[in-house]
């Protein structure tokens, strides 16, 4: 073996390791599901209920994060990948166009597209092939699943992991940005369908879905070191949290979320705290989940 097979060798062990490592649950993504499960209102009390429950939560926490992680390692590789780089272009396919002359306009063209096809298989695609079929992979997987929970599962799902390849393409070279929305999407869609998976629809709660994710989304902004409009995003989504208990009648619990958004935004405003803690908000989803089987 030389070294350019022992480099690649290292370089698809490593790309296998940040695969694996990717595969795994999150703390947040699981307590925020947990949340939006006691929101239906109804525990599992039979077997079929808590097997909808663990397949939402497969679906939800561990491959919508392996397939948002995949996103983000393929964005990183384009980027690497549009970059000059020491690799020989791969000349497996040359275009040949009949007939041109040296220095025509068809012999340009056809120069070109051999360049571009020799960078892409050279470049990009040892780097970024990998991470497009594994997230095209596990998103089929997640969507045939899903299909298991019903059609309002499977439209949620394909609604987010739509909106998660869009916001792939708008993010550009912001990668900082695209990790942001990515969080707000991953969350989103755990409180989406773990109250999917024990209740039908309702506009209440996917709401509130949508403040979990513009939450999570301003929230990362801020802790990356961010700043510009999104403390208002974030004072909006507590507004919401409390304007929503206080409209139910559940003054005490209106309360006790106003006490831990001030404590969050205390914590924001500290300049030596790198990362202030989210439990004011992981609590407050539960009272808010809590809450939501007796609003009108």
């Amino acid at each position: 073996m030389d070294r350019g097979d022992f480099a690649s060798a290292l370089g698809w062990r490593a790309r296998k390791q940040a695969l694996l490592g990717a595969l795994r649950p999150s703390f947040e993504v699981s307590w925020t599901l947990i949340c939006a499960c006691l929101a239906a209102g109804s525990l599992p009390r039979t077997g079929v209920s808590g097997l909808r429950i663990l397949t939402t939560w497969l679906i939800a926490d561990v491959v919508c994060g392996y397939i948002l992680s995949q996103l983000i390692a393929l964005k990183r590789a384009s980027r690497s990948g549009n970059s000059p780089s020491r690799a020989q272009e791969i000349r497996s396919f040359t275009l040949v166009i009949p007939y041109a002359l040296p220095g025509s306009p068809g012999q340009r063209l056809a120069e070109r597209i051999n360049g571009f096809v020799g960078q892409w298989r050279s470049q990009i695609w040892p780097q970024a092939g990998l991470c497009g079929v594994t997230a095209l992979v596990g998103a089929g997987l997640a969507l045939v699943v899903a299909s298991y929970l019903g059609r309002e599962s499977l439209a949620v799902l394909s609604f987010g992991l739509l909106l998660a390849a869009g916001l792939m393409i708008l993010a550009g070279r912001d990668e900082r940005a695209l990790l942001s929305w990515l969080d707000g999407v991953h969350l989103a869609l755990a409180w989406a369908l773990g109250y999917l998976a024990l209740a039908p629809w309702r506009g209440p709660a996917m709401a509130v879905a949508a403040l979990v994710g513009v939450h999570a989304y301003a929230r990362t902004r801020l802790e990356e070191g961010y700043r510009g409009p999104v403390r208002w995003f974030l004072r909006a989504t507590w507004a919401s949290l409390i304007l929503a208990l206080l409209i139910a009648r559940q003054p005490i619990l209106a309360a006790l979320v106003a006490v831990a958004s001030l404590a969050e935004g205390m914590s924001y405003g500290a300049v030596r705290l790198a990362r202030p803690s989210r439990l004011g908000w992981l609590l407050s989803l539960l009272v808010v989940a809590l809450a939501m089987p007796y609003w009108a």
